[in-house]
């Protein structure tokens, strides 16, 4: 299960960086981000692997994997403009939704 987590945090830390980068935020900007959004990762995290506990491995790593990769963008987009600030907030969403759309349907 803790296999499964590390590579969804990995598949999410550079998803999460490149869209950073397209978002074009300066650097202390970028930095608080990074960092608030890496705590609620690993916050998000700790939740799941606690419930991967309690529930049939195979089963939880599967919703968990699903669950973590399908609310990280709306996390992102809910946290993002109240520690940036509403004009770098819309930058980043903009970044978020030209990489949505590059992605295979």
């Amino acid at each position: 299960m803790r296999t499964v987590l590390d590579a969804a945090r990995r598949e999410i830390l550079a998803d999460l960086t490149g869209t950073i980068e397209a978002a074009s935020l300066d650097d202390d900007s970028r930095a608080r981000l990074a960092v608030a959004m890496t705590e609620l990762l690993d916050r998000l995290l700790m939740e799941l692997d606690t419930f991967a506990c309690d529930a049939d491995r195979r089963t939880a790593a599967a919703v968990s994997q699903f669950t973590l990769t399908a609310t990280w963008p709306l996390l992102l987009a809910h946290h993002a403009p109240a520690l940036l600030g509403e004009r770098d907030g819309l930058r980043l969403r903009a970044a978020m939704d030209a990489r949505a759309r590059m992605l295979p349907a």
